[in-house]
C-alpha cells in the first residue's frame, strides 16, 4: 500500500535571512534619501549657500531637477513596497489555503487508495500512486487530477463520505489557490517594474548629487560650515 500524503514542507531559514537582509538594505536606502532631502533643502533655503552656488549653475531651477528625481525615487519606492505587500499576502494566502486543502486531500487520498484497491484502472487517472509532490504546481496537478476526476468513482467514494458537495467545496478551495497564484505573479511583476524604475531614478539622482557635491566642495571650500549644512562631513 502506498504511503499517505506527507506534511507540507516548512519555510526554510534562508527565507528569514533574506527578509532580514532586505530590511537592512531598506534602512540604508532610507538614510540615503533623508540625506539627499536634507542636503537639497539646505541648498535651497540657506541664502548664503544659495548665493555661492548660484553662479556655479545651481540655482532654484537646477535644484528643482534633483527634487523631481527624489520625488520619483520616493514614488516608485513606495509602489515597490506596496506591491511587495500584496505579493506577501498572496503568498501567505497560498500557504494557508494549501494547508487546508492538503488536510482534506490527505484523508481522501487514504480512503481512495483503500476503496479503489480493486479499481486499478482509475489509479493513474486520479494519480493515487506514489508520493505527493512538494512543489506547488506539481502538488496542484495531483490534487486537481483527484478532485476533477473522482466523479468516475463517485458510486464507490460516496460510501466513504466523499460526496459531490465535499468535492465541489474542495474544488472551490483549489480554484482560490489558483487565484492567489495570479495575484502573487501580477504583484511580483509590478514590484519588479517599480524596482527597475526606482533604480533608474536613483542612478540619475546619484549622478546629480555626485556632481553637486563635487561643485559644492570647490565653491564652499572656504566655508566648511556650509558643507556641514549640506551633510558633508568636514575633517
Amino acid at each position: 500500500m502506498c504511503s499517505t500524503a506527507p506534511a507540507l514542507p516548512p519555510l526554510g531559514s534562508a527565507f528569514f535571512y533574506y527578509q532580514k537582509k532586505l530590511t537592512m538594505i531598506s534602512t540604508r536606502k532610507e538614510h540615503k534619501k533623508d540625506w539627499v532631502q536634507m542636503s537639497l533643502e539646505a541648498a535651497r533655503r540657506h541664502t548664503d549657500i544659495q548665493a555661492v552656488m548660484t553662479p556655479f549653475g545651481y540655482d532654484k531651477v537646477k535644484l528643482g531637477e534633483a527634487h523631481t528625481l527624489l520625488g520619483e525615487v520616493k514614488k516608485w519606492d513606495s509602489l515597490h513596497f506596496e506591491h511587495i505587500g500584496v505579493q506577501k499576502k498572496a503568498t501567505q494566502d497560498i500557504i494557508d489555503a494549501r494547508q487546508q486543502v492538503n488536510n482534506i486531500y490527505s484523508k481522501h487520498l487514504k480512503i481512495a487508495r483503500l476503496a479503489l484497491d480493486q479499481q486499478r484502472e482509475l489509479w493513474d487517472l486520479l494519480k493515487l500512486e506514489g508520493r505527493r509532490k512538494q512543489s506547488l504546481s506539481d502538488w496542484l496537478g495531483q490534487v486537481k487530477a483527484f478532485y476533477y476526476n473522482c466523479g468516475r468513482a463517485a458510486e464507490i467514494l460516496n460510501k466513504y463520505n466523499i460526496t459531490q458537495d465535499i468535492v465541489d467545496q474542495t474544488k472551490a478551495m483549489i480554484e482560490a489557490i489558483e487565484d492567489y497564484r495570479v495575484h502573487q505573479s501580477v504583484s511580483r511583476s509590478h514590484a519588479q517594474e517599480a524596482t527597475q524604475r526606482r533604480n533608474k531614478f536613483t542612478r540619475e539622482l546619484d549622478s546629480w548629487m555626485q556632481e553637486f557635491m563635487y561643485v559644492a566642495k570647490l565653491a564652499l571650500k572656504n566655508n566648511p560650515q556650509y558643507l556641514e549644512a549640506l551633510g558633508k562631513t568636514v575633517k
